[in-house]
């Protein structure tokens, strides 16, 4: 029987597969050496709305803004600590316990939210103020062909 290569590449690829296959079945689940398990690697997930500064704009923001801008970081840092202390203990805690943590936890959140969304939005307004004032500082915009060789001057 005579094999070509294209037959062998055929069996390498199939061999391949099936390794791969019988690793991923013995496979459990954990992990292996160093590998930390993924839910231990991040504590609880508290989400709070993000202010994203441009780049290019952060240098440039007025002092009042930048004031505004970072109370409310440490208002949000200290509202994720408080909601990271009261999940500390939730794995060994009954389901009641936990019941009662969760409506904490909303109930936090909720007032989290309304405290501070007259802030974000005042943030927000402002930052559009700085981003139109400097598009309106750039100047107005060049006609198209102006400027940029040989293109606009063609009959």
């Amino acid at each position: 029987m005579k094999f070509t290569p294209y037959t062998l590449l055929i069996a390498a690829v199939a061999a391949i597969g099936l390794t791969t296959q019988v690793a991923n079945a013995q496979s459990d689940g954990k992990p292996k050496g160093n590998e930390i398990p993924k839910e231990e690697k991040q504590g609880p997930q508290v989400k709070v709305p993000k202010i994203e500064v441009p780049a290019n704009l952060k240098d440039k923001l007025p002092a009042a803004l930048q004031a505004q801008l970072t109370s409310y970081r440490e208002l949000s840092k200290t509202f994720i600590d408080q909601q990271r202390a009261l999940t500390a203990g939730i794995r060994t805690a009954t389901e009641e316990e936990r019941n009662t943590v969760r409506t904490q936890l909303k109930a936090n959140r909720e007032r989290f939210l309304t405290d501070t969304k007259q802030v974000r939005t005042d943030i927000r307004d402002q930052l559009k103020e700085v981003r139109q004032a400097a598009k309106e500082r750039q100047g107005t915009p060049k006609t198209p062909g102006e400027g940029r060789g040989r293109s606009g001057n063609r009959p």
